[in-house]
């Protein structure tokens, strides 16, 4: 049944179908229905001791002020006033049982509030009586959420230890507060809060209130309260009435420790504490070997640790594995943390088992697991070996030289060889990994542009530009409407200092649009000015550049890509030197998106290139890496941060697990060889600053290359 209008108007239409069902489920027990055929109880006489025009809580509120001081009941009041509230709750039992649309619940209703109404007037201090009443309020039609907390106040106000009034306030103003829904309102979370904290006074371990006292932590950034609330949530039993945290929080798991402990971690791994993370993560999943979601925060807590701590990891691990040897996640993370705390052959030998394992009644789990063998050996350097695990995944999987007709036969082998081609130019073998393209072109096809993309790559990062580009032209003339080509063709000309010959690319395809084009990205004019922009940027064009970012503005239509403009246009201000007009716009953007990605990470990277802030821009690069992992550019200001800080080994690591996502970035082989230097390796230094000289964009970033490896 929807709300009257004044409430949804008092509310901001917070109340649509979903709260109304949240609301009921504060008042409805776990009793089934029962059939529309439940007796209907005789109507009484109409209650006429108060005025049913004026709100009741305002008229019993105004009679308890009045009360004279000396006021006192004999006991035989207190036996009535108490028999009239059993006879209240009575009714409102007998309506949870019954469906809305029964005609008892009318009757009901009014039962149970003259009987009600007579208990607080025989004892106007009976707090039951009035959270009794706050329940009516909620159950019978019209509901109304208002009046329901004035009588839960009147309760808590003559009995501070009501345990129901509390509830009912809690849970009323988390409503109001739009929790989980949206834009959070101040007053009413405070309220929650408020109420939520008597709650667990009173019961300490209070599943509902510990875990909603520690989402409105979590909003008022009140971090160690979050913890602590998180921590007590944990170790408090699940509940049975679970209705109501599913309603509010909807896809964010039950009313379980399970739950707790996921967001225990989650927090943890927020704030950095990653050996606590560790603990909690660890126990939850040796309880839950299927919760992939705890094994990924935990793989993610283990990269942040040192080999001394993983040992009790590698335990629950192998216990978890031993009880789910078929889960290929587990599998995963106990052969990479194996692989972490130094015994990489013992992780090998795991992820070998498991293939060995599934290889006759799952060939594509087995396959599988090959393909992880291969990267964790490539991770760790051991390139032959990778190749040869990639290469048996193919074999395990059937897959051979001819073509492959089934798509995700297809999409697995592309994959697999793209992985060995990045072995391959890992390894600086460029000229195996040309043989590797040559080999498995007959299992895509001539009209597959896959293996062109692999090699204009391969070219590029060996520095042959012009056969990289000649490679790019003749895989746009098979297949012209390719929009990635395009692009990579454009930034390409852009690295050989043929800027205008790239923009022009991008620019035909803004002002010569065909008739009758249907909407695509290819001919979307925003998409194609923010590109542009980043062409001229790349090139060290700054006026060109916001000249780009000012039209993409211009062109964009909605507020997620007005913010992509503005990052842009700070992205070119900050290239020309402009930091303060840089900083203005990224902060801005933050206002409105505090956890954008792009936003924390250049301004993060803005505060280390003009020598300031250092330890807040490690902050805003960490949640954008939280965000986006592997993200070059991020895990790149991340080794850079690392770097100004004096921290020369995580600066290292950093760099150089961000090569792996973009091993032709110029800009992070020169950061790395910097980092190098630092730490007294002069030779590896010249060595990654050269390569990063053969991809330099521009004269002035080779030229700055070149003074670093004359000195």
């Amino acid at each position: 049944m929807p709300f009257c209008p004044q409430i949804e108007e008092d509310m901001n239409k917070l109340y649509s179908v979903p709260f109304l069902f949240a609301l009921l489920v504060l008042v409805v027990s776990a009793v089934p229905a029962q059939s529309e055929q439940a007796p209907v109880p005789t109507p009484p006489p109409p209650a006429d001791r108060i005025d049913s025009s004026e709100p009741l809580s305002e008229l019993l509120a105004s009679r308890l002020e009045n009360l004279p001081r000396e006021f006192a009941i004999s006991r035989e009041e207190r036996e009535e006033a108490y028999a009239k509230l059993l006879e209240g709750q009575r009714y409102l039992w007998s309506m949870r049982r019954m469906r809305s649309t029964n005609p008892g619940v009318r009757v009901g209703a009014r039962m149970a509030k003259n009987a009600l109404q007579r208990a607080v007037e025989i004892n106007p201090k009976l707090a039951e009586g009035y959270t009794a009443l706050a329940e009516l309020s909620l159950t019978a039609p019209p509901q109304d959420l208002e009046e329901a907390i004035s009588l839960s106040k009147i309760a808590v106000g003559l009995d501070p230890d009501n345990f129901g009034g509390y509830r009912f306030l809690g849970r009323l103003y988390t409503i109001k507060s739009n929790l989980g829904r949206g834009r959070v309102n101040d007053d009413s979370a405070a309220s929650a809060i408020d109420a939520w904290k008597q709650i667990v006074r009173l019961d300490p371990r209070n599943a509902e209130a510990w875990a909603f006292l520690s989402e409105f932590y979590d909003y008022t950034e009140q971090e160690e309260e979050r913890i602590t609330a998180l921590r007590n949530w944990l170790s408090s039993a699940a509940p049975v009435d679970q209705g109501f945290y599913g309603r509010v929080m909807r896809d964010q798991g039950e009313l379980t420790p399970e739950t707790a402990a996921l967001k225990l971690g989650e927090a943890l791994l927020d704030l950095g504490r990653y050996e606590q993370a560790l603990e909690i993560l660890t126990r939850a999943v040796s309880e839950d070997p299927s919760n992939l979601e705890a094994a990924d925060m935990l793989g993610e807590a283990l990269e942040n640790v040192s080999a001394a701590s993983m040992s009790p990891v590698i335990e629950a691990l192998r216990q978890a594995v031993f009880a789910n040897p078929e889960n290929l996640s587990l599998n995963r993370l106990l052969a990479t943390t194996l692989a972490r705390s130094g015994d990489l052959e013992d992780g090998a030998k795991v992820l070998e088992n498991a293939s060995l394992q599934s290889a006759v009644q799952d060939k594509k789990a087995s396959s599988e697991y090959l393909v992880s063998l291969g990267d964790l050996l490539a991770d760790a350097g051991r390139s032959s070996r990778a190749l040869d695990a990639y290469t048996r995944a193919l074999r395990v999987r059937g897959i051979g030289s001819g073509l492959i007709r089934d798509a995700e036969d297809r999409e697995f082998a592309i994959s697999v060889v793209s992985k060995k081609i990045d072995a391959h130019k890992r390894a600086e073998n460029y000229e195996a990994g040309l043989k590797a393209i040559n080999e498995a072109r007959s299992m895509f096809g001539e009209s597959d542009v896959s293996l062109d993309k692999e090699l204009v790559s391969l070219y590029r990062e060996k520095g042959d530009r012009e056969a990289a580009l000649a490679r790019l032209r003749s895989a746009r003339e098979r297949v012209p409407g390719d929009y990635s080509l395009i692009r990579t063709e454009a930034s390409l000309l852009t690295d050989m200092g043929r800027v205008e010959e790239g923009v022009s690319l991008v620019r035909a395809l803004i002002n010569a649009k065909p008739a009758d084009v249907s909407p695509s990205i290819m001919y979307d004019d925003f998409v194609n000015y923010v590109f542009i922009s980043s062409l001229y940027n790349q090139a060290g064009d700054s006026r060109r550049s916001i000249e780009a970012a000012t039209n993409a503005f211009s062109e964009a239509r909605g507020e997620e890509r007005k913010q992509i403009a503005i990052l842009t246009l700070a992205s070119a201000q900050q290239s020309s030197g402009d930091y303060q007009s840089a900083e203005k716009n990224l902060r801005e953007v933050l206002s409105g998106s505090p956890d954008n990605p792009i936003a924390l990470n250049n301004l993060g990277y803005l505060f280390l290139e003009s020598g300031k802030n250092f330890e807040e821009a490690l902050e805003l690069i960490q949640k954008a890496v939280k965000t986006d992992p592997k993200n070059p550019s991020y895990l790149d200001s991340l080794g850079w941060a690392y770097f100004k800080l004096g921290k020369f080994d995580l600066a290292e690591a950093k760099l150089r697990k961000a090569l792996r996502y973009d091993p032709v970035s110029p800009t992070i082989l020169e950061h790395l060889g910097d980092v190098l230097k630092a730490k007294g390796d002069v030779n590896g230094a010249v060595s990654v600053w050269q390569k990063a000289l053969r991809l330099a964009n521009g004269s002035g970033d080779a030229e700055r290359i070149r003074g670093k490896i004359g000195r």
